[in-house]
């Protein structure tokens, strides 16, 4: 892990940049304390695009409400709610 300034990294990016894509781990300080890190990212080509990610947030969405959830209270038929039965 290489740490340098924010000033210096300033001066030197485009390299900074380069060796974050091989792999390379930098640190950016100011004052002597750690402000932020450099590192590489995912490829492009393996990230989610926005449309991806709502796409499967919705299928997450629609396979909870079909499971349904259990609220442990009484099992009301169509008839009971309309009425038509006997209310307990």
């Amino acid at each position: 892990m290489k740490m340098l300034s924010v000033e210096e990294a300033k001066d030197q990016l485009g390299a900074l940049i380069e060796a974050a894509k091989r792999g390379e781990e930098i640190v950016l300080t100011e004052n002597g304390t750690p402000v932020a890190r450099l590192s590489a990212t995912e490829p492009a080509s393996e990230a989610l695009s926005d449309e991806e990610r709502r796409r499967q947030a919705g299928e997450r969405l629609l396979r909870k409400l079909r499971k349904g959830y259990d609220l442990g209270g009484r099992d009301w038929t169509r008839d009971d709610l309309h009425e038509r039965g006997s209310l307990p």
